[in-house]
C-alpha cells in the first residue's frame, strides 16, 4: 500500500511541477487528498453523491490555480 500511495504521489507532483515548482508537494497532498474523499463518499457515504458537480469543480479549481 505505501509504495502505491508513493507512485501516485510521485505521478500527481509531476504534473503539479508543471504548474508550480514551489507548490507543487503541498498541491499534491490537496489534490490525493480531494480525490481520496470524494472517492469514499461516492462509493460508500451518498446514494444520491453529485458525482459530476464535483467532477466539474474540481478541474475548474485546478484549471484556474495559478490565476
Amino acid at each position: 500500500m505505501e509504495k502505491r500511495a508513493e507512485i501516485l504521489f510521485n505521478s500527481v507532483k509531476r504534473i503539479f511541477d508543471q504548474i508550480s515548482l514551489e507548490r507543487s508537494e503541498v498541491l499534491s497532498y490537496v489534490f490525493i487528498a480531494e480525490i481520496d474523499g470524494i472517492a469514499l463518499n461516492y462509493l460508500s457515504v451518498f446514494d444520491d453523491y453529485p458525482i459530476e458537480m464535483m467532477k466539474t469543480e474540481l478541474l475548474n479549481k485546478y484549471k484556474n490555480i495559478n490565476k
